[in-house]
């Protein structure tokens, strides 16, 4: 992939990162699909983050940046997010469970 321009960190796109990735932790699954059966479009508009794209990657199992960033480029779907030009801001949060299968549950938003 070529290089993308850099990325803005957005609280918005973190606080709709955050709640997906509490409710997968809380209810232990792993998954682009709420418990509310709602996606990344729906959580965008619950924060009200206004955008022309919206994209999401979930990695769960790990806290470990390296892991996390090795996987995602090496995903041929992941990496295409990471680098598409057309999205300029990011957020993205972490939730640990350690009663849950994965015990740690990672939601990367992006919006353009």
């Amino acid at each position: 992939m070529a290089p993308a321009g850099p990325l803005t960190w957005n609280s918005l796109i973190t606080q709709a990162a955050a709640k997906h990735s509490v409710d997968m932790a809380s209810n232990n699954f792993y998954s682009h699909t709420g418990t509310d059966g709602g996606g990344v479009f729906d959580r965008f508009a619950a924060v009200g983050y206004k955008h022309n794209d919206a994209g999401e990657i979930l990695l769960a199992g790990t806290t470990k940046v390296p892991t996390a960033m090795n996987s995602f480029l090496g995903s041929p779907s992941h990496c295409t997010y990471l680098m598409r030009p057309d999205f300029k801001e990011v957020g993205a949060a972490c939730v640990s469970n350690g009663a849950s299968q994965f015990k740690h549950y990672l939601t990367v938003n992006f919006g353009g």
